[in-house]
């Protein structure tokens, strides 16, 4: 008896030996969909663990445990319908994922026992994983992140891919169909070699010259580092929208992650954006020539009116002048008064043809107050076309203020640059050519220059052309002596913080239409 009593002692120390690893072992009934625990740690969240129904115990489990990220995979790997499948055909099934407080988790699914073609009984034991492949499963979360960030930017995009700008490689993501060709370049291709290829492929050769300048890898990096993201508008041939006439294409450059050395490049069509803007404008116009002719006509209606109007008129006054110096003079009353009564049937005549115009004018007047009230709303349409495409220089020292004002004009299809303080604002002016920049919004509270500083060296400047570039203040105070001050330091005019964008755009067109 002590024999076997000893023998079961070692053999529970053997199993405790192996098993200790381990952070859980149960005995999963996937016919009737529960568990039975064999084995748990004593680690915070095991406590939960106790004999129940398997698939609520798994998703109470994933919800409360299990790092978002890896919720769907180890959710689907843990279900039954999964588990009845893949055991069938494999003796093993397994899934590594981070847990909630970064630790690392390896889930093993065993085929235990079988029913003819179905598999009945699995053991399930989970267990930590090294710091290695810890590291690795945080590397794949940072990834998959950042591929449903450029799943989310391809679908406006034509093209998305990234470049290593160490190496100037570059790997495409996703494109679409009539982007095919570009694919035989392949992981192996540069970044110039891509560009070269796409612009002589879908870009009019009249903007070859400014792409080319624009485009450069190195003029990139320092419109992102100095920005965030750096912007290129082109015309492009008409195979890349699929249409009859000349497109437009943005492309964009920035950074999604934190890694120095890797930025994300998108390929975008905005032509129909484009050629619908257009087509507003013309509208505009063509509602402007219609008011300015209606214009033009009434004009002439009223003077042609007003001098046949005084010519009987004229006749009649006149003749009853005369017919007062004759009062005793028959045959001249006679003549007078027939030519007063023929003048009188002119007026009369005149007078219809007034009211007959008048109707019509009435409703070309509809007319007119119609094309008045699309006149206003056109005018705003062009005012917002008038913003597409300019650049500007943004001086900003902090940062998140600078992220948020660059994506509100961004978002109104505005280029702009970003200056940290007011030193860096004045030389990036001094460093470009004087059309480079459109306008400069100027933060006022800013280091080594502050924006009065600034404004006041740049209008300052030997060059005309850059000391009369309009600068708009940026400011948390909005008092009339802080707009008093940003006036007398030079500027055009005060934006208050935080931002409105409908005041902001009104004070950009001004100052730009200034």
């Amino acid at each position: 008896m002590k024999t076997q009593n000893s023998n079961d002692e070692i053999k529970k120390q053997v199993i405790e030996a192996i098993t200790g690893d381990y952070m859980l072992i149960c005995l999963v009934d996937l016919a009737e969909d529960t568990y039975e625990v064999i084995q748990r740690s004593a680690s915070p969240g095991y406590e939960m663990i106790v004999d129940g129904i398997y698939s609520r115990f798994s998703e109470e489990y994933n919800r409360k445990y299990v790092d978002e990220a890896f919720q769907d995979i180890r959710g689907k790997t843990g279900s039954i319908a999964f588990l009845s499948r893949a055991l069938h055909d494999d003796p093993f099934v397994s899934c590594d994922f981070l847990m909630k407080d970064g630790q690392a988790r390896r889930t093993v699914f065993k085929r235990f026992e079988t029913d003819g073609e179905r598999v009945t009984k699995a053991i399930l034991y989970s267990y930590r994983l090294d710091r290695a492949r810890t590291g690795r499963l945080i590397e794949r979360r940072r990834l998959e992140t950042e591929y449903s960030i450029i799943d989310g930017l391809c679908s406006d995009y034509s093209m998305i891919s990234t470049i290593d700008t160490a190496t100037g490689r570059f790997h495409i993501y996703k494109y679409k169909p009539f982007l095919e060709s570009i694919r035989l370049f392949g992981d192996e291709s540069s970044y110039n070699d891509t560009m070269r290829f796409f612009k002589e492929n879908y870009v009019l050769k009249e903007d070859w010259a400014s792409l080319e300048k624009e485009a450069t890898l190195e003029t990139i990096l320092e419109k992102i580092n100095a920005g965030g993201s750096a912007d290129i508008v082109c015309r492009t041939v008409p195979q890349f929208h699929g249409g009859q006439l000349p497109g437009y294409a943005r492309f964009r450059f920035c950074r999604v992650t934190n890694d120095p050395e890797r930025i994300v490049f998108g390929a975008r069509d905005i032509t129909e954006n484009v050629y619908t803007e257009f087509e507003r404008r013309k509208e505009l116009e063509q509602a402007l020539n219609d008011a300015q002719e209606a214009n033009q006509a009434r004009s002439e209606f009223l003077f042609r009116m007003s001098h046949e109007l005084h010519t009987p008129l004229n006749v009649i006054l006149g003749f009853l002048d005369l017919a007062e110096k004759y009062p005793g003079d028959i045959r001249r009353q006679e003549e007078y008064l027939g030519h007063i009564r023929r003048s009188g049937k002119r007026l009369l005549e005149l007078t219809d043809e007034m009211l007959d115009a008048a109707v019509s004018e009435g409703d070309k007047e509809k007319t007119f107050i119609l094309r008045e009230g699309q006149k206003k709303e056109e005018k705003a349409v062009l005012e917002q076309i008038s913003l597409v495409g300019r650049r500007i220089l943004l001086a900003e020292d902090n940062e998140l203020n600078a992220e948020i004002t660059m994506e509100l004009l961004a978002d109104e299809d505005i280029l702009c640059e970003h200056a940290e303080d007011g030193a860096v604002c004045l030389q990036m002016l001094q460093d470009h050519d004087a059309d480079h920049y459109d306008l400069i919004l100027m933060d006022i509270q800013m280091p080594n220059l502050n924006g009065y500083e600034a404004a006041r060296a740049i209008r300052a400047l030997p060059d005309a052309d850059k000391a009369r570039i309009p600068i708009l203040a940026l400011s948390a105070n909005y008092l009339p002596s802080d707009r008093a001050n940003a006036l007398d330091a030079g500027m055009d005019d005060l934006v208050a913080k935080p931002i409105d964008v409908a005041e902001l755009l009104k004070k950009l067109r001004k100052a730009l239409r200034d």
